[in-house]
């Protein structure tokens, strides 16, 4: 729209249109914070695909005004840059949803692929979503992804405003124990205090909606590295990629869980998973050049580490501190 106050809701449809687009198991989708680098770019689209190993880009404009919502959606050929496709979306904002689902089945038939059909078996509140709610969640999600502590605290303030807005919101839950899980895990709450908080939310969420793959998510994490429950973590990462194939952070943190029951060539499989959809996130890099290490890989893992401390000269250091790579 061209309004900076509105940033959080263009970003926050795109973060949806790729988890949408997620779902489809045979196509590659590269994750939102590697897509995000190149927000405002002026590099051609041939070479930011070259750059991520896209065959193709989806690019757009969301325009929102008053109760109305707009999308406007091309599809765009990376080797040479031929419009494939492109078609506008309007709905009531009530209706975002159904919007964000009308453009991903548009964009994936005309790459060929289909999306998994909606599930008949999730109930009507778990699809039905306050607007009001909705703006909120969207806000949450961009401080949360900033990942520095006052966007943490923020965007869980956020997703907290959200279900008091509506109690029913599923999406809103799993940020709220993704909010927690990331505030303890970065000390900057409580394990004690935080982890449970994450649980009992990622859990609510499950409730509501037992699709949320960041819920998912977010128990196996807690399932290895609190309970110890190493079966039940296992179940939750496999259900999560079963879910969304395309999840990054999904891959990231079952590598984690494979590489502390020994199965590194299994870790080290999984991570490369996330580092294709996710090329430029840290904590991915990191933990990529750590399991190469672990493997005794070596001339590999200095080279990974290089790369990662070239890419991000200013947090590297901190990150290659073994276990802040986690989150």
């Amino acid at each position: 729209s061209g309004d900076p106050a509105q940033e959080y809701f263009a970003d926050g449809m795109t973060d949806e249109l790729i988890a949408d687009l997620g779902r489809i198991s045979r196509m590659r989708v590269i994750s939102s914070s590697s897509a995000a680098r190149y927000k405002g770019t002026k590099k051609a689209v041939s070479e930011v695909a070259r750059e991520l190993g896209a065959d193709a880009v989806v690019e757009g404009t969301v325009l929102r005004s008053d109760k109305r919502v707009r999308v406007t959606a091309r599809l765009i050929d990376a080797a040479d840059e031929t419009p494939l496709w492109a078609q506008a979306f309007e709905r009531d904002l009530g209706d975002v949803r159904d919007l964000q689902d009308d453009v991903a089945r548009a964009i994936a038939g005309h790459v060929g692929a289909k999306l998994p059909p909606p599930d008949p078996a999730r109930s009507g509140k778990a699809a039905m979503v306050d607007p009001r709610a909705h703006d909120l969640y969207l806000q949450g999600r961009y401080y949360w992804r900033q990942r520095t502590e006052e966007s943490e605290q923020a965007g869980l303030e956020y997703f907290l405003q959200a279900v008091t807005q509506d109690p029913n919101y599923a999406h809103a839950y799993a940020g709220i124990a993704d909010s927690y899980l990331v505030l303890g895990a970065h000390a900057r709450m409580t394990p004690s205090e935080a982890f449970p908080k994450a649980r009992e939310a990622a859990r609510m969420a499950l409730h509501i909606d037992d699709n949320l793959v960041e819920a998912h998510t977010t128990l196996g994490w807690i399932g290895a590295f609190v309970d110890w429950d190493w079966p039940g973590s296992e179940s939750e990462f496999r259900r999560a990629i079963d879910l969304q194939p395309n999840y990054p952070t999904a891959h990231h943190w079952y590598s984690h869980y494979l590489a502390a029951v020994g199965l590194l060539d299994d870790s080290l499989a999984e991570i490369r998973k996330a580092h294709q959809l996710d090329p430029f996130e840290v904590n991915i890099d990191s933990w990529l050049g750590t399991i190469l290490y672990d493997a005794g890989r070596y001339d590999e893992a200095i080279a990974q580490h290089q790369k990662t401390i070239e890419l991000y000269p200013h947090t590297a250091p901190v990150q290659l501190d073994e276990i802040s790579t986690i989150l």
